[in-house]
């Protein structure tokens, strides 16, 4: 091993990559799977908190069709709203099937929860993640969406906040108000988390869709929070999440990595060519993983071989994979990438 896995994610990120790093998600607070050494381990960790002192949240058990999920509920003074996840039948993984904001009269209970929010410190998340890891991986500052990501990803189906925009209500205008506050919070105190958290890259899950933003609106409430991370926070890079279609009209500020999913509609060599100087981690599809470990080694190695691939481009198993099936494809993926 030459360099370590922490430093060849942290130099493809800034695109001075040497060759192309294989990435797993790993969960917060573990070490690392013995056996994938040559691999970087990647998990999400907050430094800080959200409070709510006159607001609460509560989860419980809900059923639909046979299958088990989790209902949210917002307790507010101006009244509740419930949100319903369920596991994706593919990944495990939590989708949102009923948002908090399903008409328009559910904006006043929100603005009254998001009024009532502010940021607070809390880095013992993050340290623990980063002394577990330690050289074999790299645990991501976990952000907040940007704020018109967050309504959208978090509260309201983006479809109808589309038609919200539209109507021009003040409500919606509040609660991008409050929501750009609290990020701007969130910004100020990740600058202060440095003086005892040393990191290297953030992670913004505005899980980007073209077909529900435009170039314009992408350029209008996405970037200029971008900007503000990456000029607030040197030496750190701003890792954002995209969930479908890749719009090559996005401008990524340097220092900013584009997470390709596996259905991104844009492949990894279109926007290394899209975004020169900026890097890209693209999973890999669920269905590759699961078929035989030769494909996973030959997709890998084609990927390798695009051009500004080995500086600029990672690797990353699907979410949600079980130790067995990363102990399975990780060296196969090691493989293609000739480590």
């Amino acid at each position: 091993m030459d360099k370590s896995p922490r430093q060849r994610m942290i130099d493809t990120l800034w695109g001075r990559g040497e060759r192309v790093p294989v990435a797993y998600w790993h969960t917060p607070g573990r070490p690392p799977l013995s056996g994938l050494e040559e691999a970087v381990a990647l998990c999400a960790a907050g430094l800080t908190r959200v409070e709510h002192p006159h607001c609460a949240i509560t989860h419980a058990p809900v059923s639909r069709d046979g299958v088990t999920g989790t209902a949210s509920v917002l307790h507010t003074p101006e009244g509740r709203l419930t949100q319903e996840c369920f596991p994706d039948p593919d990944s495990g993984l939590p989708v949102i099937r009923k948002h908090f904001v399903t008409r328009p009269a559910h904006y006043g209970p929100l603005l009254s929860y998001l009024r009532d929010a502010s940021v607070a410190p809390d880095y013992r998340p993050y340290i623990q993640a980063d002394e577990a890891l330690g050289e074999l991986g790299l645990p991501l500052v976990s952000s907040m969406p940007t704020p018109m990501a967050h309504l959208a990803v978090r509260y309201r189906c983006a479809r109808e906040l589309a038609s919200d925009r539209q109507a021009d209500t003040e409500a919606v205008r509040q609660c991008i108000h409050h929501l750009r506050r609290l990020f701007r919070e969130q910004t100020e105190a990740l600058v202060a988390a440095r003086e005892s958290a040393s990191f290297r890259a953030v992670m913004v899950p505005d899980e980007l869709d073209a077909q529900l933003l435009s170039d314009e609106d992408f350029g209008k409430f996405c970037l200029p929070r971008y900007r503000e991370l990456l000029a607030a926070l040197p030496g750190a890079a701003v890792m954002v999440e995209a969930a479908g279609r890749v719009s090559a009209g996005w401008e990524f500020p340097a220092a900013g990595c584009l997470m390709l999913p596996p259905d991104a509609w844009l492949p990894p060599g279109e926007a290394l060519s899209a975004w020169p100087g900026r890097s890209v981690l693209a999973t890999l599809p669920r269905e590759l993983i699961s078929g035989p470990a030769a494909h996973i080694t030959e997709a890998v190695a084609a990927l390798a071989a695009l051009p500004g691939a080995s500086a600029r481009l990672a690797v990353a198993m699907p979410p949600g994979l079980s130790d067995e099936e990363l102990i399975r494809c990780v060296p196969a993926a090691l493989d293609g990438a000739e480590y």
